[in-house]
């Protein structure tokens, strides 16, 4: 029986941190309800690698009642847009 061995995984990710600068204070606490709309809001971006190169995703959704309540979507192979 052979071992496996992985190589150490480097991140390619897009965020660098700065280890310097001051840490957001935590509002949200991991709870992602609201009692109503546009009490929170929450968004994430995304890179895919494609064939054809970088995909982003990004959305935007408000924590209300309903959890599938998108404010905003947008996909795009540059992050200008």
């Amino acid at each position: 029986m052979k071992a496996c061995h992985r190589a150490p995984r480097h991140s390619n990710s897009l965020t660098k941190a700065d280890l310097a600068a001051q840490k957001a204070e935590n509002l949200i606490h991991r709870d992602f309800t609201a009692d109503a709309p546009n009490r929170k809001w929450l968004t994430d971006i995304t890179q895919i690698q494609c064939q054809d190169g970088k995909l982003y995703i990004a959305a935007v959704l408000d924590c209300d009642l309903n959890p599938k309540n998108f404010v905003n979507r947008n996909v795009s192979h540059d992050m200008l847009q």
